[in-house]
């Protein structure tokens, strides 16, 4: 027997041309904490959860915006919590990373 197998699509996201912009985006939510906590005024937990709902909300206006996304996505909620946990991750790791750089910065001063 002589059987051809039928290659499979590969996955949207397993493009090349996705990965670039998915890890730039990703670096930049990863970068937001340490980039805006000057201005928070001591706040970390808040204004991490403030960047974090801010995203939330870019991210719904432009599902919601682009007819595209509307129409071509019937697991949209799926979609929605896997962003929400992967930027909220994201944005968790960079306050954590600008905690320690804070508290690695004072314990050197104070030496």
């Amino acid at each position: 027997m002589n059987l051809k197998t039928i290659p499979a699509p590969a996955p949207a996201l397993a493009e090349p041309s996705l990965m670039q912009p998915c890890l730039v985006g990703g670096m930049v939510i990863f970068s937001l904490p340490i980039l805006t906590f000057w201005f928070a005024g001591g706040r970390l937990i808040s204004s991490t959860l403030a960047l974090w709902a801010g995203v939330m909300v870019s991210l719904v206006t432009i599902w919601v915006a682009t007819p595209q996304l509307r129409q071509d996505s019937n697991m949209w909620p799926i979609d929605l919590v896997l962003l929400a946990f992967s930027s909220g991750i994201r944005l968790l790791v960079g306050a954590l990373v600008f905690v320690m750089i804070q508290k690695a910065s004072r314990l050197l001063l104070n030496r």
